[in-house]
């Protein structure tokens, strides 16, 4: 099948949805379909780009650059319209990931004047918490655009129940899809061993208490750092690992948290971190929190428990598993509940942990990459070539339930 997927950007730096379309690009091109990523960035000016590109087996020559976001400006951003429209002259359906961005609603609105079918995947952009961010601009784009993207759309992607009610609630009316997001579980049967002192000193000896993800107020790490005062004394062989990257400086302010509690010889920033270092940095934890205010999917818990840790996180995610199959807490977003369930994890033994992280190695089974491949390509086919309607596609009703 001939696909294009459409995103503001690629770079990981931008989250989880960036790297959960590479990750889904790369098993399609695995499974031989027709790739292409239209995007702001340009791989051939960003040599280590195009390097991650490569390591995931995405050739850099499959992404279009559409330029950066002024450059839809005037004649410039005739040319680019007109080498999308090409574009879409040569491919069966086309996957939007994200809202608001002026890119997503060109290609969408292109490929209604040329009857191109496409999917939105809100990414996580239609929950009451990201709404109120930015909300008058965003009222503003429902009005001009998106919700005549919404409406033109063939379905919608959701990663999970939850976010599926936020579509609906908005009024999107349009098909649900609710597809998890999976992730390529081959690296972690081979758990690295690489020494996590070599980069961060502060650890020797102490076990870890580790969030990866966007350092990011949605994040809820401010709760997190006020939880962990109340913790600090009580559990001093600990240490706090904040790890990713920092897009708009909050972590300055956490920073500030931190030195105003006394905390700061207790918690560490390790920046941005991908590839083996990363996994190595899961492999050598004891214990992962994420305590988002809002989560449409998550899948940092994933990428933990497929690591073999116990997971600590809040309802703002989807992840009720973790109680259900006894392999974490699934706490009230809010410093109280989260300094409960930690208190809880942090008390156990290592034997205790070690169970319930082999419990969630086994949950972390059901979102292997191969699986969402495999649900997309059930959707696409439907869409396209009028294959069965799959029982994970809801038409024009509430999801009453998860799909297992």
């Amino acid at each position: 099948m001939r696909i294009a997927h459409v995103i503001g950007g690629i770079d990981p730096s931008w989250g989880g949805p960036t790297t959960m379309l590479l990750q889904l690009a790369a098993e399609q091109i695995r499974a031989e379909d027709q790739v292409t990523i239209v995007c702001y960035e340009d791989p051939e000016s960003s040599p280590p780009l195009a390097s991650a590109l490569r390591e995931l087996g995405i050739d850099p020559a499959r992404v279009v650059s559409a330029g950066p976001p002024r450059s839809w400006l005037g004649r410039t951003g005739l040319k680019r319209a007109q080498r999308l429209a090409r574009l879409l002259g040569e491919i069966d359906i086309m996957h939007l990931h994200g809202m608001w961005e002026g890119l997503l609603a060109a290609a969408a609105l292109l490929a209604q004047q040329r009857a191109v079918p496409y999917v939105v995947c809100p990414a996580g952009m239609c929950d009451r918490v990201g709404l109120a961010r930015g909300r008058l601009k965003k009222q503003l784009a429902l009005m001009l655009w998106q919700r005549r993207v919404m409406r033109g759309a063939s379905a919608i992607h959701a990663a999970a129940l939850p976010e599926a009610s936020d579509i609906r609630a908005l009024g999107f009316r349009r098909p649900i899809a609710i597809i998890p997001n999976g992730l390529d579980l081959r690296p972690y049967s081979h758990p690295p061993t690489t020494p996590i002192e070599q980069w961060w000193p502060a650890t020797r000896d102490k076990k870890r208490l580790l969030f990866v993800g966007r350092v990011h107020p949605i994040k809820g790490l401010a709760n997190l750092i006020s939880a962990w005062a109340q913790l600090r004394a009580h559990f001093p062989q600990w240490q706090l690992l904040i790890a990713g990257p920092d897009p708009h400086g909050h972590r300055a302010e956490l920073e500030r948290q931190l030195q105003r509690l006394g905390l700061s010889d207790s918690a560490t920033f390790t920046g941005p971190v991908y590839g083996e270092q990363k996994h190595a940095l899961l492999a050598a934890s004891d214990l992962f929190v994420l305590p988002s205010h809002t989560e449409s999917f998550g899948i940092a818990a994933v990428e933990a428990m497929a690591s073999g840790l116990p997971v600590v996180t809040t309802t703002g995610t989807p992840w009720r598993r973790v109680v259900d199959l006894d392999c974490g807490w699934w706490v009230e977003v809010g410093v109280a509940p989260l300094r409960r369930g930690l208190e809880q994890a942090l008390g156990l033994s290592d034997e205790q942990r070690r169970a319930m992280g082999k419990r969630g190695r086994q949950l972390a089974q059901r979102f292997g990459l191969p699986n969402q491949a495999r649900q997309v390509e059930a959707l696409y086919g439907w869409i396209c070539q009028g294959a069965p309607q799959p029982d994970f596609v809801y038409k024009d009703v509430q999801p009453l339930a998860e799909p297992t």
